[in-house]
């Protein structure tokens, strides 16, 4: 017994030495300065989750709380797209919660939050309750993902806050652990 626990213990510690990722991640965007772009949050978000993320067609924006709630958002849509994209470019995700923003809500204005693998859209939530604020609740991709589009079909801009991601694990943590489980069948059943 003591040797079977050893070995699962030796997968779990050889899967874990490579480069831990946290269960889950979340970009708050408070220590990052208003106005700021995608340089700055791109850091800000790649310093926090461990790995390579970058942003496109983000900024910065005050929330109620002023200084101290920022928020990322589409760039204002006067002269720019609708939407703004985060890649996670080494390190996909398999879920995401946030603090939905329509700024200036009007009577159901469209928010949509977009999760692709690789060209592939494979997860899609809409909120169009008119509410300036909103929690989505915890959100379960049925694949990692390593984009996101968050965009609006009206005319208002949009944002997310509290942004919580789950990172996939590491696919050699996942056979490590099987290895690992391997062994201790195999001895169970006497073969080692």
């Amino acid at each position: 017994m003591g040797t079977t626990l050893f070995a699962v213990f030796l997968a779990v510690s050889a899967a874990g030495a490579e480069g831990d990722v946290p269960a889950q991640v979340t970009f708050g965007f408070d220590s990052v300065e208003v106005p700021r772009g995608d340089f700055a949050i791109s850091n800000y978000m790649t310093d926090v989750y461990g790995s390579a993320v970058s942003t496109d067609g983000a900024r910065t924006v005050n929330g109620s709380g002023g200084l101290t709630d920022v928020f990322i958002a589409t760039s204002l849509q006067l002269f720019q797209r609708g939407d703004f994209i985060i890649d996670f470019e080494e390190t996909p995700i398999t879920g995401a919660q946030f603090e939905g923003h329509v700024l200036d809500a009007t009577q159901a204005e469209d928010f949509s939050f977009r999760a692709f693998a690789g060209d592939t859209q494979v997860f899609l939530f809409t909120r169009n309750t008119g509410e300036e604020t909103f929690d989505s609740g915890w959100l379960e991709f049925p694949e990692p993902v390593d984009r996101v589009i968050i965009s609006d079909s009206g005319r208002r801009d949009v944002g997310i806050d509290d942004f919580t991601v789950q990172p996939a694990p590491d696919p050699a943590t996942g056979m490590l652990l099987l290895a690992g489980l391997a062994f201790v069948s195999a001895r169970r059943r006497g073969r080692v």
